[in-house]
């Protein structure tokens, strides 16, 4: 019994130190040097955030500014990478090396700036994050994964997307990619994921032509749904032994998490500026008669 104690122990510790506090210091370098990189006023979301909605429930949605970075990695590492279906299937928190490119992948997106995050009223306790990028065709390309969590993942992502012909049937050269949204177990179904995406949705609409995603849960896909997100292509977990022999650890999401699928919303484009009125050609005769004018002055 006593062995038994020892080893559960270490298992913690070893989950735990995945991420140092070097790792942290690192990160926390990364922010000033983008604070010295784009002035507080080209950013497109400052640290005094913008307030997007309100929830009845208790919560405000705001902009993921620089000031909260720590704070919405934190919620990552500890949060979504523990109770995303994929990650918790796949072991993602027990793989060091997979937490680490987590980590890598979380802040690289946040630098975007088209983040945001879920703030309980009175407490300012975190409770949600929904992180974001822009996509365009042109920048696609196969991000090489580190970890073996991370390579699991990374597969059966890229083979969802490659049998739903994704780029080509949205059509869209700019868009918004929902990269990770996550809710605190104890403060979900109070309309935060909702409030998330919408706020998401009303920011990419002046900004990009599509709204995209791969949601991995039950919930996230039935909130796309109510918001109109279209389903262009989705795999079954139950079926996706008879799919790929690699992907097999995933058919045990089934039933309470029933598939993977790309999904997309797309949004009217941006209205252009008014276009400059033009000058009515003057004929001939007044052309003359304006340039009489101006030889006497």
């Amino acid at each position: 019994m006593p062995k038994t104690r020892v080893v559960r122990s270490m298992s913690w510790y070893r989950k735990r130190s995945s991420i140092k506090d070097s790792d942290y210091e690192a990160f926390s370098l990364r922010i000033s040097a983008i604070r010295k990189k784009r002035p507080y006023d080209e950013l497109p979301c400052a640290d005094a955030p913008i307030v997007w909605q309100r929830i009845s429930s208790g919560y405000r949605i705001i902009d993921l500014g620089l000031n909260r970075f720590i704070q919405a990695l934190q919620f990552v590492l500890t949060h979504f990478c523990t109770t995303e279906p994929l990650n918790h299937v796949s072991g993602l928190f027990d793989d060091a090396v997979s937490m680490r490119m987590m980590m890598h992948r979380a802040t690289t997106k946040m630098e975007s700036m088209l983040s945001f995050c879920a703030i309980e009223e009175g407490t300012n306790e975190f409770v949600g994050v929904l992180i974001a990028t822009i996509f365009q065709k042109s920048q696609w390309s196969m991000e090489e994964a580190h970890g073996e969590a991370s390579r699991h993942i990374m597969k059966l992502k890229l083979h969802a997307i490659a049998k739903a012909n994704f780029f080509e049937t949205i059509d869209a050269e700019k868009s918004v990619c929902i990269d990770i949204l996550c809710v605190k177990t104890d403060h979900q179904k109070k309309g935060i994921g909702t409030a998330l995406m919408r706020s998401c949705i009303a920011r990419a609409s002046d900004i990009a032509s599509a709204c995209v995603a791969q949601f991995t849960s039950s919930a996230a896909q039935t909130i796309a749904k109510r918001l109109e997100f279209e389903v262009i292509y989705e795999l079954p977990y139950k079926d996706i032994g008879f799919e790929n022999v690699k992907f097999q650890q995933f058919e045990a999401l089934y039933p309470e998490h029933y598939s993977i699928a790309c999904m997309a919303l797309r949004l009217s484009p941006p209205e252009l500026p008014a276009q400059p009125i033009e000058e009515i050609p003057q004929p001939k005769a007044e052309k003359k008669k304006a340039k009489r004018k101006k030889r006497k002055t």
